[in-house]
């Protein structure tokens, strides 16, 4: 994937406290004073956008590795240029008065105030350091010293304890993927197919070992409470990273989990010391479906993404 694609691809994946900000960004210098020069990056019909905001912008997005900075720039601030005219046209039709319109503004400015305020709280803690990564290279060698990149062929079905019993049967009884794949469309299943190549990091670590273990042409079935994956090995390569190029990985993994850690101890803390009163009941608005939020749920959304989910 190109540049470009990539970019465009994640403009509207924007986490929703980076976009308000730009917005609000732009409109701001656009009703404020006049920019000097040379910290304005565009004027669109006559409205600034400055290189503070471009650079912000910037931060919040994601690109491939190797990018030509100064395409990504051009493009990022294509993106913001297109915005603004978007914004422009907004306010022109009055959507910033809107009550739907300003309420979703208002929830998002929150959400920024208060992911700021729990991300600079977290970082403030006392990171892992060197000696930390170090052992974690020696406590995961699947992941690094001993590293695989596995070709897997995976079937996915929905839930349901009567075949996940009946899967484990047709392995048990030493069935290759073919076969079972013949069985499955016997019973008309409804099943998603997929080939293709999984390193170890991405893939869910209770499951790795399991992984690791088998031999060519071996399947294991897995499920969560949404699914139930059929996984078949059609081959693997042994491709590690050594110790000085895992580190920097590393480090992140662990300050990302210790940031976790440590927002939700502040969470509870906050929570346990503040006066709470809910005046109305937990229920959805009428003719609101609400969401099955369970711990089941939100596990099975970490298993797809594995460490590298992290």
């Amino acid at each position: 994937m190109n540049v470009m694609a990539y970019q465009i691809s994640r403009f509207f994946q924007l986490r929703p406290g980076m976009l308000l900000m730009s917005v609000l960004a732009i409109t701001a210098c656009s009703n404020g004073d006049d920019v000097p020069v040379s910290q304005l990056a565009a004027q669109v019909n006559g409205s600034e956008i400055t290189v503070h905001q471009l650079n912000t912008a910037m931060q919040s997005m994601s690109y491939p590795p190797g990018s030509d900075a100064k395409t990504v720039q051009k493009q990022v601030l294509d993106h913001l240029v297109e915005q603004r005219l978007l914004i422009d046209k907004a306010i022109e039709e009055k959507l910033d008065r809107d009550p739907q319109v300003m309420m979703a503004m208002e929830n998002a400015r929150n959400e920024v105030l208060a992911r700021s305020w729990l991300e600079r709280a977290a970082g403030a803690q006392v990171k892992p350091g060197k000696e930390d990564a170090q052992e974690y290279y020696k406590q995961h060698p699947e992941l690094f010293a001993d590293r695989h990149v596995f070709q897997l062929q995976k079937l996915s079905f929905p839930a349901s304890s009567d075949l996940l019993a009946a899967l484990k049967v047709q392995i048990n009884s030493g069935k290759n993927m073919d076969e079972i794949s013949t069985w499955v469309k016997s019973q008309q299943l409804p099943v998603n197919a997929e080939i293709g190549a999984l390193a170890a990091e991405n893939i869910p670590m209770q499951w790795l070992p399991e992984i690791a273990a088998l031999k060519e042409g071996d399947s294991i079935v897995f499920d969560t409470p949404q699914q139930i994956f059929l996984v078949s090995l059609m081959g693997k390569k042994l491709l590690p990273i050594d110790e000085v190029t895992a580190l920097p990985q590393i480090a992140a993994i662990l300050v990302a989990q210790k940031n976790k850690d440590v927002a939700r101890s502040i969470l509870e803390n906050l929570k346990k010391n503040a006066k709470v009163e809910y005046k109305i009941d937990s229920v959805a608005p009428s003719g609101i479906k609400a969401p099955e939020a369970s711990a089941a749920s939100v596990n099975a959304k970490a298993i797809e993404k594995g460490v590298a989910g992290l």
